[in-house]
């Protein structure tokens, strides 16, 4: 949803701005992505599985996905408090202070 969410953001950026290219470049790849995001779906539902045997997931891979399911739930309740990590890592990037960043980010 949030891929969604911001390619409709550039969109409705590019339009109003009138940057056509850019607009015309932001469509396409999304019709390319969902082409290509199709495929897959068109498998799961629609063919014939090659195997019928279980897929067996070990205990480490499973920890692991439980952990990543768990931190993704908590950053999506929490959203607004990952912002300043974000701010403070977006402007560290861009040469600014780490210290400047937490004033700005607060600002």
């Amino acid at each position: 949803m949030s891929g969604f969410i911001a390619k409709m953001m550039v969109i409705l950026v590019a339009w109003n701005h009138g940057l056509y290219t850019l607009l015309f470049f932001t469509i396409f790849a999304a019709v390319a992505a969902l082409y290509y995001y199709l495929g897959p779906i068109k498998t799961m539902y629609w063919s014939e599985p090659l195997d019928e045997s279980p897929i067996r997931i070990n205990r480490v891979t499973s920890g692991v996905l439980i952990v990543l399911m768990i931190l993704l739930v908590l950053t999506g309740f929490w959203a607004q408090s990952m912002a300043i990590l974000v701010d403070g890592a977006t402007l560290a990037y861009n040469g600014v202070s780490s210290a400047t960043a937490v004033v700005l980010a607060r600002l």
